[in-house]
């Protein structure tokens, strides 16, 4: 077997004298087993084992006690019983440092209850008469079970690691189920949406669907804070909130003191009577969801986009409820940004969301996203911003799809090799031109 080294950590200078002087049968024995040997004092420790050549044997006297021993060792792990010692220099071909183990044990010097103490924290020991085989037999038992504990934490990580990833396209696959997979359309008009999560799940939703018995097309873009699998659980909730009760608008008790039906109309404009039938489902929706997240789980909440479109004329009842303005483009190439008109949902119990409306025009496109689309940072840090993203949907004409195309390749090209930090959620609609 190749040679060993170890450290024989002293007491105090005078013993390091002394031992120096008259020898030491510790010395003695170490180097009968073929292991060379340096001294150290108690503080010398850090530079023996941080150094490029760590030993394989860190021997301490018992009369340190137990907690310095035990401060010692915390030096050799770094979490998961990793060492701490430096990594193999490059051109090792021996691979003596590859997966380098420093073993530590405790030699009496002194009184035995120190020694005692030592042992009840697991440290192994030598006591007078040393042989060096025994030594050297310890030492490679210690070896061979870390090496051992290693591999067994190595295959319950393996293991542990399997398991969540089973669970995570689980949670995947649910969420997935919970996002639309085809979307409901009217004559005369196209909808369409691109979704990229940042990781496997996302606090990110989108949603489209019928109301009034297809006499409006609601839509929906969201943002839960916080991000993977707690806003996801959030993302499903609030989604199902918002859409079930929008369809069962006035059947809940759950929402019993909203504003009558008489004063959604007053809050509209007196000349698109066409939208009331749309108020109360979007503001039952907006406001019951925040009720319901406030009273049973403080702390989550999301900005939240919900439209209620009429086909017909093209009249589009909205609440925008702290969430980025969506960019309504017009035929023209002229910007109109649909603000907020309410908090974020979740946030107080005694939030007011207000409907505003817009008309879209044959050729008009709206497009609605989330702030991981201007969030989007480059390698050095820059965020790809509004006004670029506005530059950009102002000069485009053409289908939803193909606005989509061009926004997500030019978020694309400002990420270069950067990392996608959130989710990326777009939906455009746009009014087909001759309707």
């Amino acid at each position: 077997m190749a040679e060993l080294s170890a450290v024989l950590v002293l007491r105090d200078r005078t013993s390091l004298e002394t031992s120096q002087e008259d020898g030491h049968d510790l010395d003695e024995a170490l180097r009968a087993a073929r292991m060379r040997v340096v001294h150290a004092l108690p503080d010398e420790v850090v530079k023996h084992l941080t150094g490029p050549d760590p030993p394989d044997l860190l021997l301490l006297p018992s009369s340190l006690g137990a907690d310095r021993v035990g401060r010692y060792g915390m030096l050799l792990r770094r979490g998961n019983g990793d060492l701490l010692v430096p990594p193999a220099p490059e051109g090792d071909p021996s691979g003596r440092h590859q997966g380098r183990h420093t073993a530590v044990m405790v030699y009496l010097d002194g009184e035995l209850a120190d020694l005692e103490a030592c042992v009840k924290h697991g440290y192994h020991y030598l006591v007078p008469p040393y042989r060096g085989s025994l030594i050297r037999t310890q030492l490679m038992c210690d070896v061979e079970r870390h090496r051992l504990a290693r591999v067994a934490e190595e295959a319950a990580l393996a293991v542990s690691l399997r398991q969540y990833e089973r669970e995570l396209r689980i949670a995947q696959e649910i969420q997935e189920g919970f996002l639309p997979s085809d979307l409901p359309c009217a004559p005369g008009w196209e909808i369409d949406v691109r979704f990229r999560p940042a990781r496997a799940v996302a606090g990110d939703f989108y949603d489209a669907f019928p109301l009034l018995q297809g006499r409006r097309l609601s839509i929906v873009v969201a943002d839960v804070c916080d991000k993977g699998v707690g806003a996801a659980l959030f993302m499903a909730l609030i989604r199902t909130l918002l859409r079930h009760t929008a369809e069962h608008a006035g059947q809940w008790n759950l929402f019993d003191g909203l504003p009558p039906l008489e004063a959604l109309a007053r809050d509209v404009r007196q000349e698109s009577p066409a939208l009331v039938p749309g108020a109360a489902p979007l503001l039952q929706a907006m406001t019951g969801t925040n009720r319901y997240m406030t009273s049973n789980h403080q702390g989550y909440f999301a900005t939240v986009f919900f439209g209620v479109l009429d086909p017909e004329s093209g009249c589009l009842l909205y609440a925008n409820g702290g969430h980025n303005p969506p960019l309504l483009r017009r035929v023209g190439g002229r910007l109109e940004r649909l603000q907020v008109t309410g908090p974020a949902v979740g946030l107080h119990p005694d939030s007011e969301f207000r409907l505003a409306e817009v008309r879209l025009d044959p050729g008009d496109v709206l497009l609605a996203y989330t702030d991981g689309v201007t969030d989007s940072r480059d390698p050095e840090g820059e965020f790809y911003g509004e006004d670029r993203l506005s530059a950009l949907v102002r000069g485009l004409a053409g289908t939803s799809l193909g606005l989509l195309d061009r926004v997500e390749a030019d978020v694309q090209a400002h990420l270069r090799d950067g990392e996608q930090y959130d989710d990326i959620t777009m939906l455009a609609l746009r009014r087909l031109a001759g309707r």
